[in-house]
């Protein structure tokens, strides 16, 4: 039977966005090329802006939820392969 270890899973993602993040923004300041850029966007477009990623974020959470609530609907005795 294969076990899943999801706390190491877990940490292994975790362990991998922060390197991506290292090497993407603190490495060498690179954040600092960044901050001029945003900085010249006017106050309307920062807010389309941070609209479209708020609902980015409820669409991703929402579909999360549903996923959950769909797998919760599988009768698993009845697809179970393993007996």
């Amino acid at each position: 039977m294969v076990t899943s270890d999801p706390a190491g899973t877990l940490a292994t993602v975790g362990i991998i966005i922060a390197i991506i993040n290292y090497f993407t923004f603190l490495h060498h300041d690179n954040w600092k090329k960044y901050v001029p850029e945003f900085s010249k966007y006017s106050r309307s477009l920062n807010l389309i802006i941070n609209i479209v990623v708020v609902i980015i974020c409820f669409g991703v959470f929402a579909l999360l939820i549903f996923g959950y609530y769909q797998i919760s609907k599988i009768n698993w005795k009845e697809i179970n392969h393993w007996k």
